[in-house]
């Protein structure tokens, strides 16, 4: 079975420089729900290749302009792993400051976040169960660290990944997973 993953297009959003946990809060959601930049990647499908896609909106429209029209399989499970500020405070930082401490606190499974890693992890196995339920080879459009998550499950489930760079995951990049 092949998988081809692919990370949503851009999304057309500016992040303000330095942001309070509010304004951090308040514009991970505004990132949710922008719309894409326009692209001309396109990849083919083959006959009847189902096409999973997470629930927000930016892999449906993602799938659009790579795919073209067609069906497609949306699923919580394949959403981008949330975020949320590491805590409360007026003290304005970079973003990239808010998105490490945010991981961190992510890595160390602590309840301020959203949703652990143990549980991301839990919901990339059930992920995994999902595209091999579709019984053949697919494509899934998602989101850059969920596409960490899954690719160290993959690996767990036996799954070679053809992909050297896991960290810097850019927009439309695909990594193939092979069982």
């Amino acid at each position: 079975m092949r998988i081809r993953i692919i990370r949503h297009g851009e999304v057309d959003y500016v992040w303000g420089r330095k942001l309070d946990s509010e304004g951090y809060d308040r514009s991970c959601r505004e990132y949710d729900e922008r719309p894409i930049k326009a692209s001309e990647k396109r990849l083919i499908l083959a006959e009847g290749e189902p096409v999973f896609i997470s629930s927000l909106e930016r892999t449906f429209h993602t799938a659009r302009q790579v795919f073209g029209e067609g069906k497609v399989r949306r699923s919580k499970n394949f959403d981008e792993v949330p975020l949320r500020s590491y805590k409360d405070t007026e003290k304005k930082h970079s973003v990239w400051v808010w998105n490490v401490l945010a991981r961190v606190q992510w890595l160390f499974n602590c309840s301020r976040q959203p949703e652990i890693r143990r549980l991301s992890q839990q919901r990339a196995r059930a992920a995994i169960a999902e595209l091999e339920e579709a019984g053949t080879d697919c494509s899934l459009v998602c989101h850059r660290f969920f596409m960490m998550v899954l690719c160290r499950e993959l690996k767990k489930a036996g799954y070679k990944i053809k992909k050297t760079r896991m960290i810097n995951i850019k927009n439309l990049d695909v990594i193939e997973a092979i069982k």
